[in-house]
């Protein structure tokens, strides 16, 4: 039987973001984001400290694809209203 590998959950009060299920919970209730955006706030929560260039995060998610800067624009929008940024 294959091993499944489960990535701790990051833990950044009051919020959770469950990598293995990638759902973002505050508290007990589940905050809908798109899959997209979720990968966008796992990522800059993966390198928190770090300096995130926007290529960095394009090239992340999404590899070999072009898209244009509205896009990464929205997903930033979704994740700073997920966490009641905006």
């Amino acid at each position: 039987m294959p091993r499944v590998s489960r990535r701790p959950d990051l833990v950044f009060a009051p919020f959770r973001l469950d990598r293995t299920g990638e759902r973002l919970y505050r508290g007990g209730e589940i905050i809908s984001l798109r899959p997209k955006s979720y990968a966008l706030l796992a990522c800059l929560s993966e390198h928190a400290g770090e300096l995130v260039t926007k290529e960095f995060l394009l090239e992340s998610l999404w590899p070999r694809t072009y898209v244009s800067d509205i896009v990464l624009k929205v997903c930033i929008r979704d994740v700073g209203r997920a966490l009641g940024a905006g």
